[in-house]
């Protein structure tokens, strides 16, 4: 229980990434400190998003589901960056505004960082004057940004320091995580990741002494698991490790990875987890086979970079 708590109280930034089809769905959660007037999110995107809303129970959904089973200070850093309170505007395309649970949102894109800034100061998006040069390396790359706030009639409807989570989806050829702009909110962050790949892993046809002659599907052993690019990336393989192992910082720690399926029951093919443990993703993954991976970390500031998530194959380690 104590590892639960931590991971659903004390974790600065969470996301849940599904993956199908070249289309990343990022489900966003934070805890914040301070004024929630104050509050404002930017998260850079590599493709044009759709943006919404998701369920805060998505992650104590999956939190439970992976937690290890044994036998006998709140961050104000996340994805994006959570600013709080401290010119002109130009070269800023306001691609669309609106409202969407309990925040206003806009999406932008820029020529320039400083004009960039600028702008969502004046309209109330509070973002750090120095955050200039990170927000410079996306628009290089030609992203996008969403900015949102918590609507003045919704402010009330927060508590704990815990927030409705985002959720953005977008086209792009490979797995990201925008950690980079995390760095301008927060000295160190823990970070907890759940990706979902749909076209990850493979499977091989087995028949051999299956009961009743009966043929069946099998993922291959270690294909489908995801690792970092970017990071060093250490494997635990039982609970004695994942609660107790000493870990470093800005090293992601793989928690778990398994077969995620829609369809079967979790007590008959009991090497995945079945929906019916995920009562809340219906409609994030519908009945879809995916296989998941979860990722966790404290990354200094200093060590933020944004983040590819690659399929382990046979020539790689994980440790």
């Amino acid at each position: 229980q104590e590892h639960i708590d931590a991971e659903l109280y004390e974790t600065g930034q969470k996301a849940i990434i599904v993956y199908q089809d070249n289309i990343e769905t990022m489900v966003l959660h934070v805890q914040y400190e301070g004024d929630v007037s104050e509050f404002a999110w930017v998260v850079p995107v590599p493709g044009y998003p759709t943006v919404g809303v998701a369920d805060v129970a998505l992650f104590e959904d999956l939190a439970y589901a992976t937690a290890p089973v044994v036998s006998n200070d709140k961050s104000i850093g996340c994805v994006g960056g959570v600013f709080s309170a401290g010119g002109s505007r130009t070269l800023v395309d306001v691609w669309e505004e609106g409202n969407v649970g309990i925040y206003h949102y806009a999406v932008l894109s820029a020529d320039n960082s400083s004009t960039l800034v600028n702008w969502l100061n004046d309209n109330g998006y509070v973002f750090p004057e120095n955050g200039s040069s990170v927000v410079g390396e996306y628009i290089n790359k030609g992203w996008y940004f969403v900015a949102a706030k918590i609507k003045a009639s919704d402010q009330g409807n927060t508590s704990g320091g815990v927030i409705q989570p985002l959720q953005l989806s977008f086209e792009y050829d490979e797995i990201v995580y925008p950690l980079k702009i995390s760095s301008l909110s927060s000295i160190e962050s823990r970070i907890i990741l759940y990706v979902f790949c749909y076209t990850c892993g493979a499977e091989v046809y087995i028949d051999d002494n299956w009961p009743e002659g009966d043929l069946q599907w099998y993922p291959l052993v270690n294909h489908g698991r995801l690792y970092l690019a970017e990071y060093p990336n250490v494997a635990l393989h039982d609970t004695d490790q994942i609660l107790h192992l000493p870990r470093k910082d800005n090293v992601f720690y793989q928690e778990y990875s398994d077969e995620i399926n829609g369809e079967y029951d979790v007590d008959q093919w009991n090497y995945f987890i079945g929906m019916d443990k995920l009562g809340n993703f219906s409609d994030l993954l519908g009945k879809e086979s995916y296989f998941m991976t979860k990722l966790t970390a404290v990354v200094k500031a200093d060590q933020m970079v944004d983040i590819t998530l690659v399929e382990l194959n046979s020539e790689y380690v994980l440790d």
